[in-house]
């Protein structure tokens, strides 16, 4: 059987001897092969990247920042996002006695709302 074709990587024209080939010669269907798995990266790596940006979007909306205001007793991380921080500087201005805290445990600190405000200027 010949079937005149185009090949998917270089656009020659050849004859192939199935219905099913698609490069004109080995080393086209390599490249082409390299290719596709090339762009199935791209594509993985934009697809991971635009779920990245709706979960950061998410994180700062509005609604969690007021849904943080309604708590008394806030976590780190609360706090840092309630503060527009980073956690590890919450862990640094209680360790330096600037930020009240109480120790629930060993891996749970709560922080009081209401003595937050020691941080705030004015």
């Amino acid at each position: 059987m010949k079937i005149k074709s185009i090949c998917d990587y270089c656009g020659a024209a050849f004859i192939a001897r199935t219905t099913v080939t698609k490069c004109c010669s080995d080393i086209c269907a390599k490249r082409y092969y390299k290719k596709r798995k090339r762009d199935q990266k791209i594509a993985q790596s934009q697809l991971i990247t635009e779920n990245s940006n709706e979960k950061l979007i998410d994180r700062i909306n509005d609604q969690s920042y007021f849904s943080l205001k309604t708590l008394d007793y806030l976590s780190v991380k609360e706090a840092a996002q309630l503060l527009k921080c980073d956690p590890r500087t919450i862990y640094r201005l209680i360790k330096s006695g600037r930020l009240p805290y109480a120790n629930l445990s060993i891996r749970r600190i709560r922080i009081l709302k209401h003595l937050q405000r020691v941080l705030l200027p004015g």
